[in-house]
């Protein structure tokens, strides 16, 4: 397990997602609405979105929370670690909070 290093708020705008994960090199973040985790938000989400978005349509401006993938899977800090990788690898996900 690695503690958790960047989250962003459920309500802030992709652009600042975006930037957040880029700074801190980054590939995936997790997302949290009044101190709760919520979901996650990857790059590839981040782009999926760009792609679906209008040329003119000022896509960074939008919240976290239309682009996120809900928290699907989780793992508690007793469940063992091959039980947890089965749970991962059969998901589509790329990380399983703990």
């Amino acid at each position: 397990m690695r503690p958790v290093r960047c989250t962003v708020g459920r309500d802030q705008t992709l652009g600042t997602a975006e930037r957040i994960m880029v700074r801190r090199r980054l590939r995936q973040l997790f997302v949290v609405d009044a101190g709760k985790l919520v979901g996650s938000i990857s790059d590839g989400d981040v782009l999926r979105y760009r792609a679906k978005a209008k040329a003119d349509e000022a896509w960074w401006r939008d919240p976290v929370w239309r682009a996120m993938q809900e928290l699907a899977l989780a793992a508690g800090p007793d469940d063992l670690v091959t039980a947890a990788g089965d749970r991962l690898v059969a998901s589509r996900v790329d990380v399983l909070p703990v």
